[in-house]
Parts: C-alpha cells; structure tokens; sequence
C-alpha cells in the first residue's frame, strides 16, 4: 500500500532525476516506485471503471431497444396516415 514514506522517496528521486544526478540503483529503485505507484491507482480506480463500463452497456442496450421503439412507432405512425 502507498504510503507518506514512498512519495517523500519518490519526490526525491524525481528531485535528483531532474538534476541529473541518478545512480543506477536509484534509477532502478524509481521505477519500482513508479510501478508500484501505478499498480495502487490501478487498484484504486478498477472498481470504478468497471462500474462505469457496466453503465455504458446498459446505456447502449437501452439505446438499441428505443431506436428498435422508435422503428416501430415510425412505421405505426405511417400506417395511420394512409
């Protein structure tokens, strides 16, 4: 779980990447933060996400009955008017 310990060293090593002043176990130990960081927002955000991917199909499967709807309205109304 990210933590306050993990963004200070994080901050940090984005502080010495900026200077140009990396080792190459500091480069390395940045991607790990980097990764793990994004793994937690992943983790985060999933639920949400496929809470609103649910909500988009049921929105489209309710588009498709109303256009199938309006089809047969469309047709009834032109019957009428013969």
């Amino acid at each position: 779980m990210w933590n306050e310990t993990m963004q200070q060293r994080l901050n940090e090593l984005q502080r010495f990447k900026q200077d140009d002043k990396l080792t190459e176990q500091e480069r390395q130990a940045l991607e790990q933060l980097h990764s793990a960081l994004e793994q937690e927002e992943w983790s985060t955000l999933r639920p949400t996400l496929e809470r609103l991917r649910r909500e988009q199909e049921q929105q489209q499967e309710q588009e498709a009955r109303l256009k199938v709807e309006n089809s047969v309205l469309a047709a009834l109304a032109e019957r009428m008017t013969r």
